[in-house]
Formats: C-alpha cells, structure tokens, sequence
C-alpha cells in the first residue's frame, strides 16, 4: 500500500530491494512500480534478444527486459522472425507471473512520415487516423501554429502529412504539411544515385523519389536540372514520383 504524503495525495509507488548498512535499512535497486507502468502509458522498447517465438525488449526507465510472448505478437500480426535485434516497439506494459510482458504490441512509427486524415477536431486541437497506427495522432494547436496550417480552414477527411513522434500521452504529429499526395506538380532534378533520381518540389519539405522502375515504365532519362512533372505517392520511406513527364525547362 501506498501512504498518501503530507498534501493528502498518494505518492510515487516504487519497488525497492532493501539492505541494512551502520545507519539501518537503505533502499537499493530503485525502480517504478508496476502500478506506475500498468495502463497508464505506451511505451518504446528495443528488440533486445530473441528466444524462441518469444522477444525481449528494453524499456527506458524500466529495470528489468519486457517479455513480447509468441501467443502476444501473433494476437497483434506481429512476425517476431522478421524482426532485428535493435529494432523499436511500441506497446503497453502488463504484469504476470514471471515478471513484466507486453500487450497491444505495435511496429514503432516513431521518426516516420505518413499521411494521415483528419478524424476529429476538438478545440484547438485535431486527431488523424494513419494507415497501420492503432491509436489516432494528436496534431497539437501550438504545433499547428508553428508549421502554418490552419486547423479551422480544414474539413474532416482532408489529409496531412507529417512525422510521429511519441509523448506520454500518445503519438502526436511533428513537422505537419497539408497533404501534396495525388497532386500533380513539377520537380526539378537535384540527384542521381545509381538509377534513383531525386527532385525537389515548391512546398514539399523533402526530396520526392524518382524510382528506377518508374523511370523506366516512362522512358525518362535524366539529367541534372531537368525539369519534370508527376503524381506524388507516399511509401514507407517517404513521397516518390508516378507517372514522370519531362518538361520544358523552367515551366
């Protein structure tokens, strides 16, 4: 039990290992307790070790490894196999007999750009639904104002595109643009690498891929400082170009 400090309100719950030194009981090995953890947050993990079908992730601020159990990651269409040591999770933390396990487990869309369409506006707040994101992406008023898009000129289902980031609260949007996929627009060519060609594009924060397989599907051949025009799609990496014209320089 957890006795209420001198406000009135509980205190911190943690676990502690006790040992007893010249000047009596002290607290060692000092974590959170599972109170803390249960159902109050997602969390990030790291793909620490594989045993089996089972994988055990690391938890900042969490002592011991998080148990991804076999019967877990199938319940969540998880492939443990296609999985690498290093790679992040997100999940919520439950306790069971052996010890902390992983519930609700979900590939980490932390650091990705995605699209994503705009579900409910509350305040001066909004919330999108991605593709493959269980939980809808907070897109916060102050973030709003500093990337310039207006919450209020937009309609429910207009898409977004942006980064995930992870507070405690959730997933929420960084670095938020109105949303350029489907639209036709002209790039200028800026690199080749290999048989990829990279554009950029007036209002799109990033380069737009040209893929090697679009560009030979369109008989274009590049040089640098071309002008062309496409249709903008999203991948997993990123925006890439379909459908690629060659245009007259400077149109």
């Amino acid at each position: 039990m957890v006795a209420p400090d001198k406000t009135g309100h509980e205190a911190s719950s943690f676990l502690q290992q006790m040992e007893k030194g010249p000047k009596g009981h002290h607290a060692t090995i000092i974590q959170r307790s599972f109170q803390q953890w249960q159902g109050s947050q997602r969390v990030l993990g790291t793909l620490k070790k594989i045993h089996g079908d089972n994988g055990f992730c690391s938890v900042d601020g969490v002592a011991d490894d998080v148990l991804l159990g076999s019967r877990s990651l199938k319940d969540c269409g998880l492939n443990l196999q296609a999985l690498q040591l290093g790679d992040s999770l997100t999940f919520e933390i439950a306790m069971g007999a052996k010890g902390y396990h992983a519930i609700n487990i979900q590939e980490n869309h932390v650091g990705r750009r995605v699209i994503g369409k705009l579900k409910k506006i509350h305040g001066d707040n909004g919330f999108c639904s991605v593709e493959g994101v269980a939980d809808d992406v907070l897109l916060g008023s102050r973030t709003l104002k500093d990337c310039g898009v207006n919450l209020q000129a937009m309609q429910l289902g207009d898409s977004l595109t942006f980064e995930i980031a992870m507070g405690p609260k959730g997933y929420h949007a960084i670095d938020i643009q109105e949303s350029n996929v489907g639209k036709r627009v002209i790039g200028k060519l800026k690199k080749i690498h290999g048989g990829n060609g990279f554009c950029s594009v007036k209002d799109v924060a990033g380069d737009v891929l040209l893929g090697s397989r679009s560009l030979n599907d369109c008989g274009v051949n590049l040089q640098l400082g071309d002008y062309l025009s496409f249709e903008i799609a999203m991948g997993a990496k990123g925006f890439h170009a379909i459908d690629i014209q060659q245009e007259p320089e400077g149109e």
